[in-house]
């Protein structure tokens, strides 16, 4: 069975806009750190100037969604 996908990520000009698409349980589920770390090397390659993350797929975030925002 697929793991679900946590974070959608989306450029729009100079902007990178990240979507959790569920809960996170913890930043140590392999899935999670693996598509974090995917949209941090987009940061990095990439000339974007801002980001936004966008909470109005989920209902609840906890300590691991903080942890994930100031990665």
């Amino acid at each position: 069975m697929p793991v679900p996908k946590t974070f959608s990520a989306e450029n729009e000009n100079e902007t990178l806009i990240v979507t959790p698409l569920r809960t996170i349980g913890s930043l140590a589920e392999e899935n999670v750190r693996g598509e974090l770390d995917a949209i941090l090397e987009q940061i990095r390659q990439r000339e974007l100037k801002h980001a936004v993350i966008d909470l109005c797929e989920i209902t609840y975030f906890g300590t691991s969604m903080l942890e994930a925002m100031f990665a």
